[in-house]
Order: C-alpha cells, then structure tokens, then sequence
C-alpha cells in the first residue's frame, strides 16, 4: 500500500497544535503501510525513514489572504497555505506516484484533491468542525472584513462538504465533531481519532508552596483564537490572578496583537522555542491555563501539559471533546475559583502526577495511531463506518 498524506499547513519541525497532529498522524498511518509520502509546507518526508528534501512552497501573508478571500470569495486559508507552486508541486508528485490512498488535512484542501486523486480512496482529517469554528470566529470578531472573510471560507467549507463524492472518509477529533458532521453527510465514512500528546514527564517540578504561582499559555501566537483566548484571559481572569500569579506566553510566531497585549499586562513572551528550551522552561511552571471563550473539535494543548504532568486551568471551551479529566484539570469560568485553586494548591505530589500522566497515557499518539490501525485497516481499504 502506497500512501501519501498532504499538510498544507504544516511547517517541519511541528510546533503548533495542528502541524503535531498532522505529523504524529502520518507516523502512525505509515507503520501500517509499504511507503508513505508526507507533504507538508516546504519539505516533502518519506515515512518511517524520515529524509527530508525541500519541496516547493511556502505562505501568503494573512493581510494578502484576506484581501484574496474577500475579492475571490474563495477559502482564506487555501490562499494562506496554498499557493500555485505547492499546488503544482503536488499534483505532480501525486501524479507520478500514484497511491493507493490519500489522506488529506483540512476540508478546505480538497478541491486541489478533488482533481488530481484519480482512482485513490481519499480521508480527509477534518481537525475541526469548520462550520462551527468559522461562525465562531466571526462573532467574536468586530472588524468587517474579518467577518467577510469568515463568511467567505465557510460558505467554501460546505460547498465542499455537499461535493464530497460517496466514499469519501471524514476523520474527526471527537465523536462531537463526527456526529455535526454526519447531520451534514451521513452517507459518508465518519471516524474518530482523537488528539493527542507525547509523553514526556517533567524531571522536576516547583515548589506550590510559592505565593506567586507561575502560569503558561502554550499556541501559536499568530492565529486569531491564540489573541482571542489571551484577551478574554486579560480581561476575565488576569484582574484577580494577578497579585497571585506570574504569566508567561510560549509559542511560535507573536502576532502584534500578543506583543502588545504581553507589554500592557506585564506578561512574560517567549517564542519561537526549541523542544528542549520549552521542558526547560515548563519544569519551572505550576500550572498551564486554557483561558478559550470559544472553541471547536478539541484542544491537543490539554493533553501536552497532562503528558508533562502539568496542572491545567481551564474554560469549557479548553476542555472540549475530551472525557475523563483528572482532578488536577480545573475546569470552571470563574476566576475566583482560579484564585483559589492557586492559593489552596499548596502540594502537587507523586501521587497527583501519575493521576495527570495516566490520563494523558490514554492520548498518548502512539497508542491512538495503533488502536486506529487496528480499527481500521487501512492496509485493506476495509474500513468500518463509526455509528
């Protein structure tokens, strides 16, 4: 079986939420396959060799792919992560290589599929409920062209849902995510293969007995829901945790936005990290906050701070699609309850960690990839519609 897999969006190292999924995704299809071709942004990988080779790409600016989206009506995102080389560059590695199947990343990718699979079974990992996420985006976004642009993508989001040909499979986050889906598709193959995390345990942990407790937001800082969840936190939460806490903002690519909202409030930035700097960093950290006013399919930052054995502060929206939570996972929309977890949270001991780790060991990637495997064979074509 011959498999290639396509991440528009995905930059090599993977550093932000979607970029891991795709990648941790592809690594485990690949254990069940011949060969596996991973094409991402600007690097091509074969599987589960790892060679890299450059590969023809790259990225709009988001100020251009949203004047594209507005003039074109087209999806803002395929005018971001898609440009005219990359689309070429693919159709003819798909065109010599001919697999037997395609696994595509994002619904808004599959026009430039739609063209070029020719007798190849085609999934496409949905990473969201895009009708949801772009309505959310809208409503709590009070520019006018935002707001087009948001219109624009999800009017192409369910024009490609209502063109998806029979036997087309959707791969989802959560069972949530599958059944919105399935109201809209039914007679589509609908899977489920959660996010998830490597686990990699803290060697060491602060003191909680500290009077200023250390938070950490962890994203990419260059999407409208990374600025969106650390305004509402400055808003909500920052006015009573701030006496009682220090805040620390950690990812890739700041947009203006997260600088400027870092300076006003006094918050620690640190981008564009390297895997060991970041655990470095986190060892020093008491909890990690998931402060989302909105949110759609399921947040793999959850699961990375419980892989680290990190306590978590979260909003509903943080938590979503995921059951189970340990006590370690405060889950509430009151700062007030925030203010007191901090000051109650005098003792994080061994027994508290393995607690945080066991429930991340159950979204560890590879037991997810191997359970999916074992599920649904890719290797057969034989796959099971999920009920």
């Amino acid at each position: 079986m011959k498999l290639v897999i396509l991440a528009p969006h995905c930059e090599l190292p993977a550093r932000d939420g979607a970029a891991i999924r795709s990648y941790e995704i592809a690594r485990g299809l690949a254990a069940g396959m011949e060969e596996t071709h991973f094409l991402a942004k600007r690097t091509t990988m074969n599987l589960p060799a790892g060679d890299v080779q450059p590969f023809p790409g790259g990225e709009r600016s988001s100020v251009l792919a949203a004047l594209g989206s507005a003039v074109t009506a087209t999806h803002y995102l395929v005018l971001k992560h898609m440009p005219g080389a990359w689309q070429q560059a693919v159709a003819q590695r798909v065109g010599a290589l001919q697999p037997d199947l395609i696994v595509v990343n994002f619904l808004w990718a599959w026009p430039l599929v739609a063209e070029i699979a020719g007798d190849a079974r085609v999934f496409i990992d949905t990473h969201n409920f895009d009708p949801e996420w772009w309505n959310n985006l809208a409503r709590h976004s009070r520019n006018p062209l935002k707001k087009l642009v948001c219109r624009h993508s999800l009017q192409a989001i369910l024009r490609t849902l209502r063109e998806l040909p029979a036997g087309t499979g959707l791969i989802h986050v959560s069972e949530r995510d599958a059944a919105a889906y399935r109201e809209l598709r039914p007679d589509l193959e609908h899977l489920v293969l959660p996010n998830g995390c490597t686990l990699r345990p803290r060697q060491k942990r602060p003191d909680y007995r500290a009077q200023k407790k250390r938070l950490y937001f962890l994203g990419l800082l260059s999407v409208q829901i990374s600025f969106d969840a650390l305004e509402f936190f400055a808003r909500e939460f920052w006015p009573q945790l701030q006496e009682a806490a220090e805040f620390f903002v950690l990812g890739a690519h700041p947009s203006a936005g997260v600088r400027q909202l870092c300076a006003q409030h006094g918050w620690q930035l640190r981008e564009n990290l390297a895997e060991e700097e970041l655990a470095g960093l986190i060892e020093e950290m008491h909890f990690a906050v998931l402060p989302f006013a909105y949110g759609a399919g399921s947040k793999l930052k959850l699961v990375d701070a419980c892989g680290r054995g990190v306590p978590v502060l979260a909003t509903e929206s943080g938590v979503k699609g995921f059951t189970g939570l340990p006590g370690t996972v405060l889950v509430s929309g009151s700062p007030e309850e925030w203010r007191q977890r901090l000051e109650e949270f005098s003792t994080f001991d061994d027994g508290a960690v393995e607690e945080t780790l066991d429930f991340a060991a159950r979204y560890s990637w590879e037991k997810l990839t191997a359970d999916f495997l074992a599920q649904h064979p890719f290797g057969e074509l034989n796959l099971a519609r999920v009920t």
